[in-house]
């Protein structure tokens, strides 16, 4: 179903083939072991910070437009991501110009300039940045979702950063940082479109060569102590009340995963879900509404976001909470469960069509797990969820002890609300 292969290279670099001749394009994506969770505290969002300054030059090309330009033309898109465990890097182009591509990101990972002007510029980029994302209650209120779950730890810290951890970075600790993590030991590299294995590999092999080999290192592990619901309001003079209402599940290798999913379409994975249709279409309570799972190497959490009429607050939640309720005592029917399975098989499927999201999929896999789960094991095991697993890991996850709300808008009582997620 989905022809890759696997190389460790003599350095230990990781690399990944994913052939795809049907198409013209190819998607070159290199992710390393590297995110907020292997951070600090003082110096919370380096790796969104230097995700930022791969791009601002290296020893071939010392510029931004320099780098930019070869890649804008020839029409590819080109950007990067940090989360939460690793931060990766990714081209997508015509694949005539694989080799380019592949010329960009490792020239970008291996020979950066980190030149200290380009710092401060692009510290003030950051904070532009993080003003977005903090005027945006719609992505904010999900870091401060795993802010209330977490805590003061790594897995409850935020992606970016603040403003304060990032105004405390120096370029000594990026130095220090790129070469603590930046290593062959610690990242993979994935090619999926139409390409030539062979020859991707011999410049894979080159182009990756100066690429260090050093220990991929460990992050602390999370820590939960949690024993009651647990509520954060951040008060904001919104039109609307965001929130983000879940609790905690378990990590990526757990097997109830596969039910997890389930569970969490037949919640609020589409627009014919249980939250969506009772809580927008038949009580016109919110405007947004869905439910998603969030399974990372230690930890891991299901959550239902929505944003809601400031006033019918307490009311959407009560609506909220009689699902969870509901789910966890009777049984899915043969015909909502067999939907919902269908609906993650069929996504899955069309995004096996998308060389990023191939490439996406086999690093990923590689990178946390240490080993690829075969598409045709993901199907099985998705098909293979009865009834009876929905209902038992619903009433493994929606209890009070696990239960956990994050609120962005005009409140500032969290006595009903506190009611609500208790009993």
């Amino acid at each position: 179903m989905l022809p890759y292969k696997f190389t460790k290279l003599p350095s230990g670099l990781r690399v990944i083939l994913a052939p795809m001749k049907q198409t013209q394009a190819v998607t070159v994506l290199v992710l390393v072991a590297a995110g907020s969770k292997y951070e600090q505290k003082r110096i919370n969002g380096i790796s969104h910070f230097l995700e930022h300054l791969f791009f601002k030059g290296t020893r071939h090309r010392p510029t931004t437009e320099a780098v930019a330009a070869v890649l804008d033309g020839v029409g590819a898109e080109h950007n990067a991501f940090t989360s939460k465990e690793y931060t990766g890097y990714w081209v997508k182009a015509s694949a005539q110009h694989t080799d380019l591509a592949l010329d960009i990101v490792s020239d970008m990972l291996t020979s950066p300039l980190f030149e200290g002007k380009e710092i401060e510029k692009e510290r003030r980029v950051i904070f532009e940045e993080l003003n977005l994302y903090f005027d945006t209650p719609t992505r904010f209120v999900e870091d401060l979702f795993e802010e209330t779950v977490w805590g003061d730890q790594p897995a409850g810290w935020y992606v970016g950063g603040t403003k304060e951890s990032v105004s405390h970075i120096t370029r000594k600790d990026i130095l220090a940082y790129f070469k603590k993590y930046y290593g062959t030991l610690g990242t993979v590299v994935c090619v999926a479109g139409n390409i030539d294995p062979k020859h991707t590999t011999r410049e894979i092999s080159r182009r990756f060569s100066t690429l260090p080999k050093r220990e991929s290192s460990v992050k602390p592990p999370v820590y939960e102590d949690q024993t009651k619901p647990k509520v954060t309001l951040s008060f904001k003079p919104t039109d609307q009340t965001h929130i983000a209402f879940g609790a905690r599940a378990f990590n990526h290798r757990d097997p109830r995963r596969f039910a997890l999913l389930v569970l969490a379409t037949i919640l609020g994975g589409n627009m014919s879900s249980r939250l969506f249709l009772n809580v927008r279409d038949h009580l016109g309570l919110a405007y947004y509404i869905g439910t998603s799972p969030s399974l990372d190497t230690d930890s891991g959490y299901i959550m239902s976001h929505a944003g809601i009429k400031n006033s019918e607050v307490l009311r959407a939640l009560e609506a909220i909470r009689r699902e969870y309720d509901l789910i966890a005592k009777k049984p899915v029917n043969h015909k909502e469960l067999l939907k919902a399975k269908d609906y993650l098989v069929g996504r899955f499927l069309l995004g096996l069509e998308e060389t990023d999201e191939v490439a996406s999929y086999l690093a990923t896999q590689e990178l946390l797990k240490n080993v690829i789960e075969k598409p045709e094991h993901y199907i099985e095991k998705i098909r293979e969820v009865s009834s009876s697993d929905v209902i038992s890991v619903a009433q493994d996850v929606f209890k009070p002890s696990r239960f956990n709300l994050a609120l962005i808008g005009p409140h500032k009582n969290k006595d009903g609300i506190m009611r609500i997620l208790s009993r």
